[in-house]
């Protein structure tokens, strides 16, 4: 970012085209076929290198998955995982990585997704017991990452329309996506990034759902195209699709030409597994040059004071929620995502 900074400064995080990493913490650097677990690796694995190096290459969004769980003869409780499937990543590995790039650059942003908490934070609704032990355990999340990168964090009070000029200059260029904020708020993170997921286990169908859902624009959202292959569970079973990486080779040569040809003045974050094998890092670069600039709209904090005043302002009650500004309808609902996703 620092080489295009006159041409991003004045966009919106959500107005520019930033590379990223699906599941950008199940990585490992090769596989051995004698490993007995290799099978079940091959279908767990979505990258080849660490997150420091992607960060290197110049990946900008890194989503990320978690668990809470003992693991013998390791103190850490805090797991990077794919689906129900655990990594030998830890997320304090991930979280030192990221602060190691943030403190070797002064004008690179990243946005580090918390996109799903499986399992140790299951929470039901009516079950209190289960949502004081999810509270709690999101409660560890949020003090490792203000132990390890916490001076290095932008809080949210603008959505994602916030302009890149204003975070570099703020001095926190650390963007926290969470997708449970409602157990943390204190916290001030910004909602999760909204995965344009289209499940499609062939070139086809994710080119058929990308066709109506790309330049689809809401609200304060930030949006991923999730630009890999997702296999079905049969699939993996029975081996049908060779691995992540062979269902990355398939698809990762036409992802490149899609979005310098057809999305590049709409999409925002474009994902990838093995995100070596396309060169979206050189078309996003080349997307934000091509585009026009944009008009940043100024939203109003979101803090409570704020807000309240606001309201006096415009006569409206300060207990029912009849302004259409921040509507809830701006942060519609995904569809549940499959665990292989």
């Amino acid at each position: 970012m620092e080489e295009n900074i006159k041409t991003l400064k004045d966009r919106s995080l959500k107005n520019v085209m930033i590379p990223g990493t699906h599941n950008a913490g199940s990585y490992e650097f090769g596989q051995s076929r004698l490993d007995p677990r290799a099978m079940l690796k091959k279908y767990v694995t979505c990258q080849d290198e660490t997150v420091f190096n992607q960060l290197a290459y110049g990946i900008r969004y890194l989503d990320i998955r978690v668990s809470h769980e003992k693991v013998i003869r390791s103190p850490e409780k805090l797991w990077i995982v794919h689906g129900i499937l655990r990594t030998e990543v830890s997320l304090a590995d991930v979280l030192l990585q990221v602060r190691d790039f943030l403190e070797a650059t002064t004008h690179e942003i990243v946005i580090i997704d918390f996109h799903r908490f499986e399992r140790g934070f299951e929470d039901h609704p009516r079950d209190h017991q289960s949502n004081l032990i999810a509270k709690s355990r999101h409660n560890e999340v949020a003090e490792l990452l203000e132990s390890i990168v916490g001076h290095h964090i932008h809080r949210d009070y603008n959505g994602y329309n916030i302009r890149v000029g204003d975070l570099i200059r703020d001095g926190r260029r650390l963007v926290v996506g969470y997708a449970a904020n409602r157990f943390i708020r204190e916290a001030n993170y910004y909602p999760r990034v909204r995965h344009l997921w289209a499940e499609a286990d062939n070139t086809s169908r994710l080119q058929d759902y990308f066709e109506r859902m790309m330049c689809m624009v809401s609200g304060f959202e930030a949006t991923s195209a999730m630009a890999q292959l997702t296999p079905t569970t049969w699939g993996v079973i029975f081996d049908k699709y060779g691995g992540l990486r062979k269902m990355a080779q398939d698809v990762n040569w036409i992802i490149s030409e899609w979005f310098q040809e057809k999305w590049w003045s709409c999409a925002n974050i474009v994902a990838t597994d093995f995100f070596l094998g396309n060169n979206l890092i050189e078309v996003s670069v080349e997307a934000n040059q091509r585009r026009p600039p944009v008009p940043v709209r100024r939203f109003t904090s979101f803090s409570p004071t704020a807000n309240l005043k606001k309201r006096r302002r415009r006569g409206l009650s300060l207990t029912t929620n009849d302004s259409k500004e921040n509507d809830p309808k701006d942060f519609p609902e995904e569809e549940d995502e499959s665990m292989w996703a």
